[in-house]
């Protein structure tokens, strides 16, 4: 099929009439079809908020001097801690290649100083107000792999102190100065993901750890990411792809007003961490799991299962986010972009379509970059404004009947998230340290983000670019009903006679007139880089 005839204009290329009933879209509630989940299953969000009561606190403990000099004497520390991290790691060799094994440190001068690095832990979390840690079970030691749940900073630094284990870490932190010399001293494993060899290598490398009791054993975050002390998210495979006993630990950290969870940047959490009169921290061990050989055989059936064992034990909500949807999260919040995360789920835009979190990133960017007045959504004036479109065109009324299609109906959402017992209710283990703490927080039921119907969000506007640039070609097929409706509202001509190939072409070649660097991002994601937008006023 042929492309439309040439038209004055990009967005109205073959146009037959303003007022033609084939570009009329209506009755358009979800045009893609993607997967929605229900709002309650947010696991990126905090179980506290930040009351008067907590901004008392601070103000107190800033105005008193308390949390500066707690900070003070924790940073003091710090440096004396990489003072006996550099002593260790005299005549350690230098890490030139991630790939391979590193050897483990046997010798008894250097676990001297890991022993002492691991005291002065200990007073760094007593210095932050967690005076008392209470421990339910036992460290298994013949888990070499400890699969815990993560929630904040402060997770690490106990179950180092307690069990001796280590992390794995990115290959380029060895190399920087202090960080490097603490990481070797720790024993900690250099992982470089940048290759699917060096993915590999990490899974061969982290087996092989587990099987050497020469070396200490590992700490993995199987969620990547933080979640809220309720619920859990899914798990990524490495740690289970080595086929190994595993015992798994829940961290909690009970409260009646002030959550850890790592919301906010790192600092502003140490910070308002110290701002409080005791922080409450409990770690519970599991019985360790062996797995079986279909486990074995299937990593992500083992995976899955240790999930469901530590969300029955622990009282933890199995959410089906990923780590890619908390980047999507960070993306639109430092962009300041709105998004309901449930109408886009991420697993879903990587396996069923193909598309990478970086195009996403890059997609949320530029949205970012067309919203003339910076309130976190895009009208059609934002547009208008951004790309010099005239009002009262034919070309305006095309990108109307655009908007019409894009615009998710979500109508019969909940006007408040839905919290199903028990997850509505605080979590008490029933010791006398959950009874004094106040046990962990139950999930809020937060009111819907209202989104006015003219405006469009992040949710409405990309699952039309991934369905538009994807590669997979069964699952864009399975949604050309979509493609036809945006196809009719851009051009103005009927649809059934393009092929689906040719509805996608043409999209893509008038997204790209108006932006044309919409498929070519400049550089790799990464959570930590600063984004190139910065908010309007």
């Amino acid at each position: 099929m042929s492309a439309p005839s040439a038209a004055t204009s990009p967005f109205t290329n073959g146009l037959v009439s303003e007022n033609n009933k084939s570009a009329v879209v209506g009755e358009l509630n979800d045009p893609f079809e993607f997967d929605t989940r229900p709002r309650y299953t947010n696991a990126f969000l905090p179980l506290t908020e930040y009351t008067t009561y907590e901004k008392f606190k601070v103000i107190l403990f800033t105005v008193t001097l308390i949390a500066p000099l707690r900070i003070l004497i924790i940073v003091f520390l710090l440096c004396i801690g990489v003072g006996l991290a550099e002593i260790a790691a005299l005549g350690l060799p230098p890490i030139d290649d991630a790939m391979e094994l590193q050897p483990p440190i046997n010798s008894r001068w250097r676990r001297f100083i890991v022993f002492l690095m691991r005291i002065g832990m200990r007073w760094i979390m007593f210095l932050a107000g967690f005076y008392w840690v209470h421990v339910e079970g036992s460290y298994d030691q013949r888990a070499r792999i400890i699969i815990s749940t993560h929630h904040s900073i402060w997770d690490t630094i106990y179950l180092m102190v307690y069990t001796g284990c280590c992390e794995a870490a990115k290959a380029d932190l060895f190399k920087v100065p202090m960080m490097g010399s603490f990481l070797r001293s720790l024993n900690a494993m250099p992982i470089d993901r940048r290759c699917p060899e060096a993915r590999s290598a990490a899974k061969r490398n982290m087996r092989a750890r587990a099987l050497d009791p020469k070396y200490p054993p590992m700490i993995v975050f199987p969620t990547a990411t933080c979640n809220n002390g309720r619920q859990l998210s899914a798990f990524k495979e490495g740690a289970f792809d080595c086929g190994v006993p595993i015992q798994p630990v829940g961290l909690e950290y009970p409260a009646r007003h002030y959550d850890v969870f790592a919301l906010k940047n790192m600092a502003w959490v140490f910070y308002w961490t110290c701002c409080q009169f005791v922080n409450f921290h409990t770690v519970r061990f599991l019985p360790v799991i062996t797995p079986s050989d279909s486990e074995i055989e299937k990593p992500s059936l083992y995976a899955r299962n240790v999930r469901t064992v530590m969300c029955d034990s622990l009282s933890r909500d199995p959410v089906p986010y990923v780590f890619e949807d908390e980047l999507l999260r960070i993306v639109c919040r430092d962009n300041f972009m709105r998004v309901h995360q449930h109408r886009i789920m991420m697993k879903q835009v990587y396996e069923e379509f193909g598309i990478s979190m970086h195009y996403v990133d890059h997609w949320v960017k530029l949205l970012h970059s067309l919203d003339a007045d910076g309130d976190g959504l895009l009208s059609i004036e934002d547009v208008q404004k951004t790309l010099s479109l005239s009002s009262g065109t034919s070309e305006t009324e095309a990108l109307k009947r655009v908007w019409s299609v894009l615009k998710i109906d979500e109508s019969a959402d909940p006007q408040l998230e839905e919290i199903p017992p028990p997850y509505n209710e605080p979590f008490r283990g029933g010791s006398w340290y959950d009874t004094l703490s106040g046990g962990v927080p139950p999930v809020p039921s937060r009111p819907l983000d209202e989104i006015p119907k003219e405006l469009l969000a992040v949710h409405d506007i990309v699952p039309a670019f991934v369905v538009i640039f994807s590669r997979e070609e069964d699952a864009v097929e399975r949604r050309r009903s979509g493609l036809q409706r945006l196809f009719r509202a851009a051009f103005g001509i009927a649809a059934e006679d393009f092929t689906t190939d040719e509805l996608r072409g043409q999209l893509r070649e008038k997204l790209q007139e108006y932006i044309p660097n919409i498929f070519t991002p400049s550089q790799r994601h990464s959570v930590g880089s600063e984004t190139s937008g910065r908010r309007k006023n």
